[in-house]
């Protein structure tokens, strides 16, 4: 992780995770850190979307077939890899992921992704994520998680650079004040 000057902080165990939860969004923001750090391109609601986006191509012919199974699988994979999309879906999880493979009809695959975005709503996801980054915290055998569920949520504002006012820039100031403020 990226060096932060904690000279403003006295040093106490219980502050540990919310410590390492600001490092590791400050280092998934840092425009010169490793691509393998940095806040993914997609997450489980985009690929939703482009998901439902192409079922409805290949309905009105402009794309073919066998365009969406390489879709299903990284959107599949997301789904599995993503605790904020596991907690919304709750139950319907399961069905979802196992419903939809390369030879699920269109309409099927327009329908699940129809009810996902839907569960994912605007805020629905971020306020989740939230949630879910509250209860962690404070948690010291849950880093791995921390950071998977820290790099979902800052996806989400960040494919949409206007959704909800948010830039990098703007969230990068506010993990570099953090760390200049006496705690």
């Amino acid at each position: 992780m990226k060096f932060a000057p904690l000279d403003s902080w006295d040093y106490n165990q219980t502050l540990e995770d919310l410590l390492f939860f600001v490092q590791s969004i400050d280092e998934m923001l840092f425009d010169h850190t490793l691509d393998s750090y940095k806040v993914p391109a997609l997450n489980t609601n985009s690929l939703c979307f482009e998901l439902n986006e192409t079922a409805q191509h290949i309905i009105e012919n402009s794309i073919k077939p066998g365009a969406i199974g390489s879709i299903i699988d990284e959107f599949k994979y997301s789904l599995k890899n993503d605790p904020i999309a596991q907690k919304l879906l709750g139950e319907n999880y399961k069905l979802i992921y196992e419903d939809l493979n390369a030879n699920s009809k269109c309409e099927t695959i327009i329908n699940r992704t129809n009810y996902v975005l839907n569960i994912f709503s605007e805020y629905k996801y971020l306020k989740t994520a939230e949630e879910i980054l509250k209860e962690l915290v404070g948690n010291p055998n849950e880093k791995k998680l921390i950071v998977r569920v820290s790099r979902l949520f800052l996806t989400k504002p960040y494919i949409n650079k206007f959704y909800l006012g948010f830039l990098k820039m703007f969230a990068k100031g506010h993990t570099l004040q953090f760390f200049e403020t006496r705690v």
